[in-house]
């Protein structure tokens, strides 16, 4: 998350992430699903511009929306955005309109958290152009009401997260992971994969923890879970596809991220990643990305402004 000022706006960089692990424990009496979850942010990002406006009208104009989504993006009202912005304002006593623009690149339904990225984007510069001295905690507790996965872009760009995703604790990613990412047509809504869901036995995310905070690529290889993955194979044909062609891209490793349906696949180094890229688009199986993971030292660069 990169936060530059201009005068009177703030434009911002608000990443994907990837889910390294996750494993669902189960269902809550409030309808959501206890979870733990390892999570990186990649540089794969959204660009967002901000100002203020007169009055309290909240507009949000988007750009990008159709490529790489797999169905128009929510406007209005039903943007997480504008939900975002109208609870801090809210919380805040603010008074105020915001004008947003949103140039999108992240896919939708893929698993990759770009809503819920630019979500925590939005609380950040508002909190910073309506004035409002406000803590990444504070923030935080807002977040975690606009979406389970919002407060991890406040903490990133590595983190455990618990409770239905919104305990957040930081870690250190001593691995920078090369990656391909693979969206395909298809793509899946989250609440429809964890209402099919089937909580299994717990698995321990204790060893890929020590992979990553150690730097031990080999070992965070031996690791990588998604409990979700099942359950999205299926309902959508195009997981399985995916499973298979990655199967013999030549890849070191691949999973499918947070409830689908893009996939990551681990590389050895950027020439490595183009490589596998290359045989991965002579299949055909969707849009094929590069990305790596965020340094922790550039996060929330330019927080406070």
């Amino acid at each position: 998350m990169i936060i530059r000022s201009d005068g009177d706006r703030l434009t911002i960089q608000s990443p994907a992430k990837i889910n390294l692990f996750l494993d669902v424990l189960g269902r809550r009496e409030d309808g959501f699903h206890d979870l733990e979850t390892v999570i990186c942010a990649i540089d794969l990002q959204d660009t967002l511009e901000m100002r203020v406006v007169a009055g309290n009208e909240i507009t949000l104009h988007l750009h990008g929306n159709g490529t790489g989504q797999r169905e128009p993006l929510p406007e209005g009202e039903d943007n997480i955005i504008v939900k975002a912005l109208r609870l801090l304002a809210q919380s805040s006593g603010v008074d105020q309109g915001m004008e947003v623009t949103l140039t999108k690149r992240i896919p939708s339904a893929a698993g990759l958290g770009g809503a819920s990225s630019n979500a925590a984007a939005v609380l950040l510069g508002a909190a910073r152009l309506w004035q409002r001295d406000w803590s990444l905690e504070q923030l935080a507790e807002v977040a975690a009401e606009v979406g389970s996965d919002v407060p991890f872009f406040l903490h990133g760009p590595a983190a455990i997260c618990r409770g239905r995703g919104e305990i957040v604790q930081p870690l250190q990613n001593r691995l920078r992971l090369h990656l391909v990412l693979v969206h395909p047509p298809a793509g899946l809504s989250t609440a429809r994969v964890f209402a099919h869901c089937q909580p299994g036995r717990p698995v321990s995310s204790a060893a890929l923890i020590e992979a990553l905070e150690t730097g031990n690529r080999r070992a965070l290889l031996d690791e990588l879970h998604n409990s979700l993955q099942r359950t999205a194979a299926g309902l959508e044909p195009w997981v399985g596809r995916l499973e298979e062609f990655l199967s013999g891209s030549g890849c070191l490793g691949f999973q499918m991220s947070g409830s689908g349906t893009s996939f990551f696949a681990i590389c050895a180094h950027r020439q490595h990643a183009r490589q596998v890229a290359a045989r991965l688009r002579s299949q055909q199986p969707g849009q094929v990305d590069y990305a790596s993971t965020l340094d922790g030292k550039k996060w929330l660069s330019g927080w406070p402004c």
